[in-house]
């Protein structure tokens, strides 16, 4: 059966979670091996639902901004997606008199306010943050697992891209049909191969 996606990977730097709180995935099985030994290759969502972590309000996919626009957030058209995560991320910390110096607690509390930011960044319809070397996904509800030999198989990028209604049955088995069918109404990304590190045996 497909393995599940029921944990998370958050590579981490000194004091701030490196591309916000979220199950992460690469492009090279090498780098997915870095975050655990056990690789899965999956489908994820289009980068049009996503917030670029280097590109600058202006640059943003339209729907992304029309997302960030329900949260009131004081948002310049210069400021880069890290930027638009970080002051969200923000809001769920504690006042200042609170916060314990940059230890150990202080840690957590900012991993705390990360993964409220992605959730709330979730409930608006963005589904994670992409740059050119890592995605983070927010909610495993939108992964589509992939077992290894469909990942091994030739693309059908032509069939892939071209309207439901034109792919022929013959073209495809039912079961295929009806799984591009429901990512394509999900806004899954289904022309690229994704790839998870994790400790879970798959």
């Amino acid at each position: 059966g497909r393995p599940p996606f029921d944990e998370f990977k958050v590579p981490t730097q000194p004091g701030r979670i490196q591309q916000g709180w979220g199950m992460y995935f690469t492009g090279e099985t090498s780098s997915a091996q870095a975050w655990g030994p056990n690789v899965i290759p999956a489908n994820i969502p289009s980068s049009e639902r996503m917030l670029h972590w280097n590109e600058s309000f202006s640059n943003q996919p339209e729907g992304v901004r029309v997302a960030l626009d329900q949260l009131g957030l004081p948002i310049s058209a210069e400021n880069t997606g890290q930027e638009i995560y970080d002051l969200l991320a923000d809001q769920f910390m504690p006042p200042v008199p609170a916060r314990v110096g940059y230890g150990r607690e202080w840690m957590e509390q900012d991993l705390q306010a990360n993964r409220m930011a992605s959730e709330k960044l979730s409930e608006v319809g963005v589904d994670g943050t992409y740059s050119d070397f890592q995605i983070a996904v927010f909610d495993p509800v939108n992964i589509e697992a992939l077992t290894r030999r469909e990942a091994a198989q030739p693309e059908i990028t032509d069939r892939e891209m071209r309207p439901i209604g034109e792919i022929e049955h013959d073209d495809l088995s039912r079961e295929q049909y009806d799984q591009l069918q429901r990512m394509r109404e999900m806004h899954f990304d289904t022309t690229t191969v994704w790839y998870h590190g994790t400790s879970q045996v798959v």
